[in-house]
């Protein structure tokens, strides 16, 4: 259903997100992922040919070398993400924002620690389904939620957050499951 008056996007604003948005962002992010990590590789076999292009064979990494860079690169990316602007650009195209359960904006250590949970544990966005406040199991671990946020500053989006009479209610209560 279209609603060109906006009126659903603001009646969600602040509102915990579902399973759905949380799942569209994370392809889109992974596939960013995918993306960034190809190009990589791609420029590690352009720098290896333009070297010695009589020589040269495309890079076949070892299995772990590779799980490793792919894990880091990941961890990097989710965690500048959330540090930096709360989303990562999955989020950014879904208008999600990860902050703390009492709607503030998360740090660097709990940026971190969050995107290590979500490296470690991938489908812990899959107990969104189950928690009745729709917390996945790093936002349990880490009092932290998703929630819908189409505003593009995060002081203006915490304003939002503080004035609004219906963000903690729809924020669920803050103590864990």
């Amino acid at each position: 259903m279209n609603d060109p008056s906006g009126l659903r996007a603001t009646s969600l604003q602040g509102a915990r997100a579902g399973l759905v948005s949380r799942l569209v962002a994370n392809v889109i992010d992974a596939i960013v992922i995918v993306v960034l990590i190809s190009v990589a590789y791609l420029t590690v076999a352009g720098l290896t040919f333009f070297f010695d292009p009589q020589a040269f064979k495309f890079p076949k990494p070892h299995l772990l070398l590779t799980t490793g860079l792919s894990t880091g690169v990941t961890a990097v990316y989710l965690a500048l993400g959330w540090w930096i602007s709360g989303r990562t650009p999955g989020k950014q195209v879904v208008g999600l924002r990860v902050v703390t359960a009492s709607g503030t904006s998360v740090g660097l250590g709990r940026s971190i620690a969050r995107a290590a949970a979500c490296v470690l544990f991938p489908l812990g966005f899959l107990w969104t389904v189950f928690s009745r406040r729709q917390a996945s199991v790093q936002d349990l671990l880490l009092n932290t939620a998703v929630i819908y946020d189409w505003e593009s500053h995060l002081a203006h989006h915490q304003s939002v957050i503080a004035s609004s009479p219906v963000a903690p209610d729809r924020m669920g209560p803050r103590v864990s499951e």
